[in-house]
């Protein structure tokens, strides 16, 4: 079957004129207003058309509404208890155990980038959809053919032969559709075929997305799998694994710095309402995201009161944004978990962007609650484990990126 072209394409600019002909907004208020602004459309900025174009969050008006709605199906209501039960408390369990069965020298150790971006992969394979991906090598499979992926998705911000790590990454993508997106797919499709013909009930079908994909709810997915791969690739695995794994490492090294200043605080390392704002406030010192893209489809002007012309290129510098001194103190740049945030504001800041182009995955990494998402509920099992700093091998940093500060690798101890 030839499949239809994408029936949404995402608004590209080039790379030059995403390095010069822009204005930067490093200011929190004018950056809210851009992401919650109807005046502003998103736009594709470093050139990965082949992976983000015309995902949810590359994409605005009617198409993107409908998308949300669907795909926040997933983890809203008893969907969120659902995959927290079933899918997320096990897979951590799994891996912190898989961690503390590792003895070297003496002591189980690992390398806190892999223990966590593996589970996060089981994560993203079982909000996917995919099969077999329920072990620990099975994720370290998965995750070596998207590693090239990620590479090509923030190709943009690193150094080296760019033409090259954007092929490598395509020729993966093709690779993870051939042998994980399809044949799962075809398996949910069946599933769909036996309700429809009366030998399966609807509550048996899975909690995922290739269940909506077969479902037929998002014509824009079932018409055309390329765009329902990239939505998978973008989404789900990119933004649901690496992302995320960037993040929470991150926050594992902040409180670590944090516990070298106060040891006191170590047995509080389990106790959820302790620990999510000191997660929040980590998401915010460190978003992995460093700036994004907005342009005027009118004159209008910013909160800050600097005019906008139509068809102007807006770059949202999340970083700096996050650390305005205005909104977040004048400990803007130091790591407080008790600092008062202002009305409005979230604690993290805009880590996960807002308004309707907020991660939709949210619900996964803060849970209902901010308390029983993924970040609190992972840093409480490694603590729980007694996680430490490898005193023997410093954690590296990764030397490939220009402006994204990465961890390469991060040793630790267990120390229960």
């Amino acid at each position: 079957m030839v499949e239809q072209a994408a029936a949404v394409n995402s608004e590209q600019i080039s790379e030059a004129d995403a390095q010069t002909d822009v204005y930067t907004v490093e200011d929190f208020r004018d950056a809210l207003h851009l992401f919650r602004s109807q005046k502003f459309n998103v736009v594709v900025h470093d050139g990965s058309e082949e992976f983000r174009g015309g995902t949810l969050r590359m994409t605005d008006g009617d198409h993107h509404m409908r998308r949300r709605k669907v795909l926040g199906g997933l983890l809203r209501g008893d969907g969120d208890e659902w995959f927290r039960e079933h899918v997320l408390l096990p897979t951590i369990k799994r891996n912190v155990d898989a961690a503390l069965s590792s003895e070297q020298n003496g002591s189980a150790r690992g390398d806190l980038v892999l223990i966590i971006r593996r589970s996060f992969f089981q994560l993203a394979a079982s909000l996917i959809g995919l099969d077999g991906v329920d072990n620990i090598e099975a994720a370290e499979k998965l995750r070596a053919l998207c590693e090239p992926i990620n590479d090509a998705m923030r190709s943009w911000y690193m150094t080296g032969d760019r033409a090259k790590i954007m092929q490598r990454g395509i020729d993966c993508k093709n690779e993870f559709r051939a042998d994980y997106f399809e044949p799962a797919l075809e398996r949910h499709v069946c599933m769909r075929d036996k309700v429809q013909s009366g030998e399966m009930d609807a509550s048996e079908l899975p909690h995922d997305f290739l269940s909506i994909v077969a479902s037929g709810a998002e014509p824009d997915w079932s018409e055309n799998h390329d765009q329902a791969v990239r939505e998978a690739v973008t989404d789900m695995i990119n933004a649901g694994t690496f992302s995320s794994s960037y993040t929470l490492v991150h926050t594992v090294d902040q409180l670590f710095s944090w516990l070298d200043e106060h040891p006191e605080d170590r047995a509080r390392m389990t106790d959820a309402e302790f620990v999510f704002p000191m997660v929040s406030e980590a998401l915010r010192l460190h978003p992995v995201v460093p700036y994004l893209f907005r342009k005027a489809k009118e004159d209008t002007e910013l909160p800050s009161g600097r005019e906008v012309k139509a068809g102007e290129l807006i770059r949202i510098d999340v970083r700096p944004a996050n650390r305005d001194k205005e909104v977040f103190g004048e400990d803007a740049d130091e790591f407080n978990p008790a600092r008062e945030i202002p009305t409005g504001v979230y604690r993290w800041g805009l880590a996960f962007g807002t308004g309707r182009h907020m991660c939709f995955g949210v619900p996964i990494i803060l849970g209902s609650t901010g308390e029983n998402g993924s970040h609190v509920q992972m840093v409480k099992a490694l603590f729980a484990a007694g996680v430490e700093r490898d005193p023997d091998n410093p954690p590296v940093w990764n030397n490939d990126s220009k402006s994204l500060a990465l961890w390469e690798t991060y040793p630790v101890v267990f120390k229960s």
